[in-house]
């Protein structure tokens, strides 16, 4: 059984991937600054999607160990 190759330019599977990668970013470049407390209703307007999603999202930064 072989594994289907990845595409780079394929969009992130669901609103949770998409946030992750946008949270994230922002993380990275420092649009969200080291200590600065994350309100995810107001990330989730700016990011045009749920809550869920972007709780997901931190969750899965909170095990990257990009978020606390």
């Amino acid at each position: 059984m072989t594994a289907a190759p990845l595409e780079l330019d394929s969009a992130p599977a669901s609103l949770a991937d998409r946030a992750y990668l946008a949270i994230r970013d922002q993380l990275i470049m420092l649009d969200i600054r080291p200590g600065d407390p994350i309100d995810d209703d107001q990330l989730a307007r700016s990011l045009g999607v749920g809550r869920t999603p972007v709780r997901e999202a931190l969750k899965r930064l909170e095990g990257d160990r990009l978020v606390v």
